[in-house]
């Protein structure tokens, strides 16, 4: 066999090895108890295929896709979590192959390897770094980014209509995500409306032309979504969900410059070295057409990368799964400084270059490989005895030995509002919350929450009497702190009907346990319960 046959048999195995080692920390061996924003997609995902809908019977915020590639993940495995983690496996893959096709047609396949490789590898460390926690909306905009990387049309690509076309269906639906999953088809409309600018009119007509079939392709899956939303009374709903309430999160948090220090303590060497790329590329960013054959992808990467940290930090937060969708652009610029410095430094040094990469992917690698040394060998405590009908069908099922008591007070099938947004436990005890408002999150959020919404929410308490659980320590302020209760005006209705109608019966210890950073972690908590007098 050739050559070029045992290369590509290399890259494919050892990617993928990467992969699978970077999605086992979220995985059902290693975290059996979905985090919780991946509880409340697996829960409305599991209410879609029962024949629900998102918005219209659930109250959520995120972009409609998600909650369907999760009801696939649920569909494929026969209601198992197991399958939303198959989902991830192919998501993570197809993006490590289309980044790598669309940085070897410029940078050749050594150094789109190393590119994709030290991608993987920071996305494996902040996996590990927050507690393996997976099922993420910003990883399966991955593909949909890759994809678009690697659809992009090349100056002299006599298709380059049609590429557009579709690198717009792929922009549409990282939009049909989160609406600020737009970075690169952002990007693409500001380099062409500048070289619109600065053309002359042949040009001008070729880049409209291209951002009309940009907007055709971004535009198809956004209609289709809200017609189908629309034929089914809930697009109201989703823009109501989806756009207004992110509309007033936008800016709430103040930790900008907290975030973007913080990424690279995370995703470490991949973020210097994209660092140190941007500013040489911008520097010498007239030297680089004699060594780029396509400026207009190097162009697309150096615009798309600061758009995406500056998108992805609109809500003044850091949380870590925001840098996930950083990753394929970080790597795409160190592809192209690595690629740049290998042709500009003499001949005599570039003998080098194969022990360099294989430092940079060591440090890189470093951190990552400890977390994971420790996820091999400690299992999860939660994964011991216990059932759990949503882990597996063929054995007993990972462990809530520790909350089991809660079944007392509330059987399975039965009602229950877990206190503040823990919706995971809603889903892995079959235990249904009582309102499409799974969570309270949207009665916290000042100028959001219409009276009818309050209303429809206390109507629903009222009319089912669910146990009530409030964990500790939480975000949330505990139920019985009527003075801090008192700045959430629009919460305080349904506060006063506990209060006056529910009794405290019961505390359930609770010990969380996480494999984070290197080592075992547990978080004591208590499961508060509260029943209707």
């Amino acid at each position: 066999m050739s050559k070029n046959f045992w290369n590509i048999i290399f890259v494919v195995l050892s990617l993928l090895a990467i992969v699978f080692s970077a999605l086992f920390a979220a995985s059902p061996a290693a975290q059996p108890i979905p985090h919780r924003d991946s509880g409340v997609f697996l829960y409305i995902a599991e209410g879609i295929l029962g024949g629900k809908l998102p918005y219209l019977d659930f109250w959520d915020h995120k972009g409609p896709l998600i909650y369907y590639i999760n009801a696939i993940g649920l569909s494929i495995a026969s209601q198992s979590y197991w399958g939303v983690w198959a989902v991830e496996f192919v998501s993570l893959a197809l993006s490590a192959v289309f980044f790598f096709l669309a940085m070897k047609r410029l940078v050749g396949g050594t150094i789109a390897w190393v590119g994709a490789s030290m991608w993987l590898l920071a996305f494996g460390h902040v996996f590990t770094t927050q507690f393996g926690a997976g099922n993420h909306v910003e990883e399966y905009a991955l593909p949909f980014y890759a994809a678009q990387l690697y659809l992009y049309p090349t100056e002299k690509d006599e298709r380059s209509n049609l590429r557009f076309f579709w690198v717009g269906i792929f922009a549409g639906l990282a939009v049909l995500l989160r609406p600020n999953l737009s970075s690169l088809l952002a990007a693409i409309i500001l380099i062409a409306l500048w070289s619109m600018f600065r053309g002359t009119k042949q040009d001008r007509h070729s880049h409209l032309y291209s951002l009309l079939f940009l907007t055709l392709g971004a535009g198809t899956p956004l209609l289709i979504a809200a017609g189908y939303f629309w034929r089914n009374y809930a697009l109201r709903d989703l823009f109501s969900d989806v756009f207004l309430y992110n509309f007033l999160y936008a800016g709430r948090g103040n930790l900008y410059g907290e975030a973007f220090l913080n990424s690279f303590r995370v995703m470490g060497a991949l973020n210097y070295l994209a660092v140190l790329a941007w500013i040489a590329l911008i520097v010498s960013f007239n030297k680089l057409p004699k060594h780029f054959g396509d400026m207009g992808f190097v162009k697309l990467i150096l615009v798309a990368a600061p758009l995406e940290i500056a998108f992805s930090l609109v809500s003044g937060f850091g949380y870590l799964h925001y840098f996930i969708t950083w990753l394929p652009l970080l790597g795409g610029l160190a592809c192209l400084f690595i690629r740049f410095v290998s042709q500009i430094v003499p001949v005599e040094t570039r003998r080098y270059f194969p022990a360099l990469l294989a430092a940079f992917l060591a440090i890189q690698a470093a951190p990552f490989a400890g977390d994971l040394r420790v996820y091999f060998q400690t299992p999860a405590k939660d994964n011991e005895n216990g059932a759990n009908s949503h882990i597996s069908d063929e054995s007993p099922p990972p462990a809530l030995t520790e909350i089991q008591p809660l079944y007392e007070f509330a059987p399975k099938g039965s009602p229950v509002l877990f206190w503040g947004n823990e919706v995971q436990f809603n889903f892995i005890m079959d235990l249904p919350s009582p309102s499409r408002y799974v969570y309270i999150y949207p009665f916290l959020m000042p100028d959001y929450a219409a009276p009818e919404m309050q209303r429809e929410f206390l109507d629903a308490i009222v009319q089912s009497q669910p146990v009530i659980v409030d964990i500790q320590p939480s975000l949330t302020p505990p139920i019985q702190s009527l003075k801090q209760w008192r700045q959430y005006p629009k919460a305080m209705p349904l506060i006063r009907y506990i209060a006056e109608n529910y009794s405290r019966i019961a505390e359930i210890p609770v010990n969380s346990y996480y494999l984070a950073e290197g080592r075992e972690w547990a978080l004591p908590q208590k499961w508060i319960v509260w029943i209707r007098k």
